[in-house]
């Protein structure tokens, strides 16, 4: 059986195997009584909903949402979107899955843009507000909140944390978090 391709890249009807990042674990109740898992999958290219209608007791204990996994199944298409059935799912067990091609880094979403970049942008935006209270309200909050946001107020680097689900630094930017995006949104305005 083969590997995966990327999410981005997963058609209908493919069956193989991969490494992704768990994301979301829930049980559900389908429409004849029985439980199933439904799973939300993580690479660096997108996130797909993933279902296991076996054995969903003994799955249940095998891993925990913002651990990585392995899987084995088929994708499908359910109300227009694709998904992953999965046959088989366990925590991956990194010295024994590097063998198999395992890397973190390809189970982290990421964008294009360094994070530094970013940070470099929002000061930017922040020094241009006309209103010297409002800049000073702003650079505070950043100041104040930044570590949150990202590397600190003097641009740092951050490394991958699996548990929230994005990378920054080695030329990485996480996914704008809502208060990040939130002070984006409001900077741009003021200009």
């Amino acid at each position: 059986m083969a590997r995966f391709p990327t999410i981005a890249e997963l058609t209908a009807n493919t069956s193989g195997w991969g490494f992704f990042l768990c994301t979301r674990k829930d049980t559900r109740t389908g429409r004849t009584g029985s439980e199933f898992l439904e799973i939300g999958l993580q690479d660096a290219t997108g996130e797909i909903r993933a279902k296991v209608f076996q054995d969903v007791d003994t799955v249940t204990r095998e891993f925990d949402a913002g651990e990585f996994v392995k899987v084995q199944g088929r994708s499908n298409v359910y109300q227009g979107r694709t998904e992953l059935i999965l046959e088989r799912i366990r925590r991956v067990m990194p010295e024994r899955d590097a063998a198999d091609g395992f890397r973190e880094s390809e189970c982290i979403r990421c964008a294009p843009r360094p994070i530094e970049e970013m940070w470099t942008e929002l000061g930017g935006r922040i020094d241009s507000v006309d209103d010297p209270a409002l800049r000073a309200l702003l650079r505070a909050i950043v100041d104040r909140y930044g570590e949150r946001l990202g590397p600190g107020p003097v641009l740092g680097t951050r490394t991958a944390d699996h548990r929230k689900g994005f990378a920054s630094g080695r030329g990485r930017r996480p996914r704008a978090e809502p208060f990040q995006r939130f002070l984006l949104v409001r900077v741009r305005r003021l200009r």
